[in-house]
């Protein structure tokens, strides 16, 4: 209570980790969601800093910014988590907040930008078909029996899956641009971009924006992989090239 943050963010935090933004409402862990009975912690804060409210907590609006400041890259981890864990609409939604909270960030814009990226052929909202008991058991059998890449094949089948892969594709590439807009040097955007332009076949683009992420990243775990890929597109564009 004697921080400079408004205690009532507590409870806020434990509430967006009760939310299920990808209809399955499962058990797999998210940061603390996999904590016991989350409904009796956020009760317990609630009461808590409502008896124990000080007299002069200051202007809560400048305790919120600096609580979402401290928090950042916390809920920058915790979208990662959720794109590891297959919950890319999860991911969306958390990095959205980040982005309203922050839209000067460029790592809040890339974050976001990786999020519609790896959502590949999924839209990125809840549709209501997927509210019903039997599509919330479907949709967890699909994540224990099938790749990630076995998912994708069916779901992009359907003209769907096309349209949400053509949409969730022009988002990630809009804020990429932004992201690069307000830090030209924000090497995992220039990557993030890079296999965007791979995956949607602009192989000229791709090429230009991994070499870049290779300069501003000359040391990265990443650099082997990165390289080959550059080869490779690189074959390719000269085939082409040779051919015509």
């Amino acid at each position: 209570m004697e921080s400079e943050y408004n205690p009532q963010e507590l409870a806020g935090s434990f509430k967006l980790l009760k939310k299920d933004y990808d209809g399955e409402e499962s058990d797999t862990p998210i940061f603390y969601r996999n904590h016991d009975k989350l409904e009796d912690r956020i009760k317990h804060v609630v009461q808590t800093v409502t008896a124990r409210q000080p007299t002069d907590r200051g202007d809560l609006n400048e305790q919120h910014l600096r609580y979402l400041a401290a928090t950042e890259k916390i809920s920058q981890l915790n979208t990662h988590w959720a794109l590891s864990s297959r919950r890319f609409r999860t991911a969306i939604a958390l990095s959205e907040k980040l982005v309203q909270n922050n839209p000067n960030s460029s790592e809040n814009m890339r974050v976001l930008a990786d999020a519609y990226r790896m959502s590949g052929p999924r839209p990125p909202g809840i549709i209501e078909r997927e509210l019903s008991g039997k599509e919330k058991k479907d949709l967890r059998k699909k994540r224990t029996k099938m790749t990630l890449a076995e998912e994708e094949r069916v779901l992009l089948s359907t003209s769907a899956g096309q349209s949400a892969w053509k949409e969730n594709q022009r988002c990630a590439e809009e804020y990429y641009e932004k992201a690069l807009s307000l830090d030209d040097a924000n090497a995992e955007a220039y990557l993030g971009l890079g296999l965007l332009f791979e995956e949607t076949g602009k192989r000229e683009k791709a090429v230009m924006a991994l070499r870049r992420f290779l300069e501003l990243r000359p040391q990265s775990l990443d650099r082997q992989r990165v390289s080959k890929r550059i080869e490779a597109m690189e074959k390719n564009l000269s085939g082409a090239q040779t051919e015509n």
